[in-house]
Formats: C-alpha cells, sequence, structure tokens
C-alpha cells in the first residue's frame, strides 16, 4: 500500500513512516481508530500529499 520496506517501517509509529500523515483536512489515524473500535464498514477516497498516492479504504 505505502511500497515502503518492512524493515524500514517495523517498530516505528506510523507517523515517524509518513511525516505528512496528520496534515491535511482528514485525520487518517483518528479514522481508522473509530472504525476498529466500531467494527463499522466505511469507505473513503482521499488524495494524500505525504505519500502522493490516492487512498481508497472499502
Amino acid at each position: 500500500m505505502t511500497g515502503l520496506k518492512k524493515e524500514d517501517i517495523l517498530g516505528k509509529r506510523a507517523t515517524e513512516v509518513l511525516p505528512g500523515l496528520r496534515e491535511g483536512n482528514f485525520d487518517r489515524v483518528g479514522f481508522y481508530g473509530r472504525l476498529t473500535r466500531s467494527g463499522r464498514e466505511e469507505e473513503f477516497v482521499q488524495y494524500a500529499d505525504a505519500d502522493r498516492k490516492e487512498d481508497r479504504a472499502p
């Protein structure tokens, strides 16, 4: 999904691996946290400057 090697990200926070993760108008960390706690299905599409890719999550 990110194109990063596992040895470069293991043991690190997502915000360390993708420094721009909390920037912008979409709280990805909060979204996934709420999704995990609720167990509901949600979908979003977001262009993220942090990794220069479109994110799509079913």
